[in-house]
């Protein structure tokens, strides 16, 4: 038995007692119970709870120390408001299917399932802008525009407001809004997207988070050939996710060829959301070719994009990939610093996702490209930490069975392209993807 939030009282309602908390206990509780999993900085939750005020960042420390202790007074599991080393605080709560059942642990279960009632209540009020497709593209721009320029909160605005934004009546936002929050039990557990739906983000997951390159390249190719993804994501898994199995399966002439080909693609059909990403990609192949010179080079040309695009992202990655340029030079202490300012970046902007994506292409580097032990062990111990808590070994098991069931079978007609094996280049006219010779 868990507990729930009283807004009445003000109080938690646990299995042993009802205890009242102050205001800004309540607001403090009821703020993190709405961002479960969440970790926060002081300074955010500040923002959040005392807007306006001018109270110091021990003021937080001190109302968790009471709330923690009055989750035990009402027979709740106090632990769950977890301190996260070097970042702050979160309270770990389980996820809960749309039926109300938690699909994982018991903590807090009422109060979990209460803020999914309140939720699902908002639904029923009728917003007739919700059937303009004109606001309907303002909702998806305002998402890509939050997802770019690192804005986790705005995430979590439209996510939190349905009766607003519809974002729960749009399958591809409110999917890539789990994604964003790092929440993959959420995607799984939603019964009203299909596996179709599902499956970029579960390749995306399964890239990351599973220990098998090789399969989760082989896991992209089936669903790149039977061209089961839609467009926008077929295009995005060709241009991006084929050369980075290419990168951590050591073909690097491979590679090469893709993200040249995703880069000129980009620029003749004015992608602009892609340049970036592109020119970045180009500095990494160079730091796994051992080329430090020549990542250098592209590092210089990639900042001068950012100062046209300064996407918090890609401001990250390219924080990050001059720390492994660092790495590779001997010089520690600059890519140490420099490594953790990209991942303080990402976690600034709430976007678990992206935190993950670099963690890994971070341990990955400094472990298969340079064995740097000693740089890579606070990166080790920020994976551990997510990995405990997301349950990365479990996650990757589900979701290579899943994908593995469901995945079509790949073809024995199927056409290889010369610059992808095994994978055909779309040409059909709503897929606009111009492969350069």
């Amino acid at each position: 038995m868990g507990w729930r939030l009283d807004e009445d009282a003000q109080a938690i309602q646990g299995r042993d007692a009802v205890v009242p908390l102050l205001p800004k206990e309540f607001r403090l509780l009821a703020f993190l119970c709405s961002h479960p999993n969440q970790a926060f900085r002081r300074e955010q939750l500040l923002d959040a709870v005392w807007p306006g005020e001018t109270p110091v960042d021990r003021t937080v420390d001190d109302h968790v120390y009471r709330l923690r202790r009055k989750l035990s007074m009402a027979g709740a599991d106090a632990s769950a408001l977890q301190t996260v080393r070097g970042h702050g605080y979160r309270l770990a709560l389980p996820s809960v299917a749309p039926n109300g059942q938690v699909v994982r642990g018991d903590f807090a279960r009422s109060a979990q399932i209460a803020l999914d009632l309140s939720f699902q209540a908002s639904l029923s009020t009728d917003n007739p802008l919700l059937a303009d497709p004109m606001y309907r593209d303002q909702v998806r721009q305002m998402f890509y525009q939050y997802v770019l320029f690192g804005h986790g909160v705005g995430i979590d605005i439209l996510r939190e407001n349905p009766a607003i934004f519809g974002i729960q009546r749009d399958t591809e936002l409110r999917l890539g809004a789990w994604d964003k929050c790092g929440d993959m039990r959420a995607i799984l557990a939603d019964s009203d997207a299909t596996f179709t739906e599902k499956s970029f983000w579960l390749l995306s997951y399964y890239h990351h988070i599973g220990n098998d390159e090789a399969k989760a390249w082989a896991f992209w190719r089936r669903a790149i050939e039977s061209y089961m993804l839609p467009a926008h994501h077929h295009l995005e898994a060709i241009c991006f996710a084929l050369p980075d199995c290419y990168l951590r399966l050591g073909r690097l002439d491979l590679a090469r060829q893709a993200i040249s080909d995703t880069l000129a693609t980009s620029l003749a059909m004015d992608y602009a959301g892609y340049i970036p990403l592109a020119k970045l990609q180009a500095v990494e192949l160079e730091l796994h070719a051992r080329d430090f010179a020549e990542a250098k080079r592209k590092l210089v040309i990639a900042k001068e994009q950012l100062t046209i695009t300064p996407w918090q992202r890609e401001l990250a990655n390219a924080s990050i990939l001059e720390g492994l340029l660092h790495a590779a030079r001997g010089d520690g202490r600059a890519a140490d610093a420099l490594l953790r300012r990209g991942i303080q970046l990402l976690w600034d902007s709430g976007i678990v996702s992206h935190v993950i994506i670099r963690l890994r292409d971070i341990l990955f580097f400094l472990t298969r490209v340079l064995d740097l032990p000693e740089l890579r062990r606070p990166f080790s111990a920020m994976w551990a930490d997510l990995s405990n808590e997301r349950d990365f070994p479990g996650l990757a098991k589900e979701l290579e069975h899943l994908l593995d069931r469901h995945l079509p079978p790949l073809r024995e007609d199927s056409i290889s392209a010369e610059r992808y094996p095994g994978v055909i280049v779309p040409v059909s006219s709503d897929i606009p993807l111009t492969i350069p010779k």
